[in-house]
Order: structure tokens, then sequence, then C-alpha cells
């Protein structure tokens, strides 16, 4: 989720992140992570009471609805995707340069 609320910088960040999870010498950042989701939540909150404005229009607010909805679950599942392979390719070279 946060992955997919935030700017460019954000995604470097949790990119950044996401890529040290599993050093152990790795030191957690707690101050940033926090500024990190406060931002997500801002920015879903505003785009949750737009969303919401626009559906208190009765008949254009159901399709306007059903649009936002479907394009939040469709930007969440492409990024789980993403960092899903981007998971599996690291892994499997890991497993390439453990066994050579």
């Amino acid at each position: 989720m946060q992955f997919t609320m935030s700017d460019i910088v954000g995604k470097q960040a949790v990119l950044q992140d996401i890529g040290d999870y599993d050093n152990p010498n790795r030191l957690r950042d707690s101050v940033s992570e926090v500024q990190g989701w406060r931002e997500t939540m801002v920015s879903f909150t505003d785009n949750f009471g737009w969303k919401k404005l626009f559906q208190s229009v009765p008949v254009i607010g159901m399709i306007f609805g059903s649009f936002m909805n479907r394009s939040m679950i469709h930007d969440m599942a492409e990024t789980a995707q993403m960092l899903y392979r981007k998971r599996a390719v690291l892994e499997r070279l890991n497993a390439l340069d453990a066994c050579c």
C-alpha cells in the first residue's frame, strides 16, 4: 500500500528498504518509516475523501465509485505482483551465486 500510494522518492525508499530486508546488520530508521506511512495515509485519506464526495451523487456516484475502486485494486494488485516477481528473481539470483 505504501509503495502504491507514494511518489517516486517514496517508491525508491520502499524499494531500498525491501532490498535491505534480509540484511541482519540493517539499522531501521523508524522515524523515516513512520513519516513514509504518514504520507501514505494522508494520500489515501485524500483520495478516499474525494471518492466519497463524488459517490454522494446518486447515479453518477455509483459509476465513479466502481471505477475508482476498480482502479485502486488494480494498481495495488499490479504492485504486489511486481514486488513478488522481484523477490522471486532475487531469490533465484542468490541461489545461483551460492551454488557457483
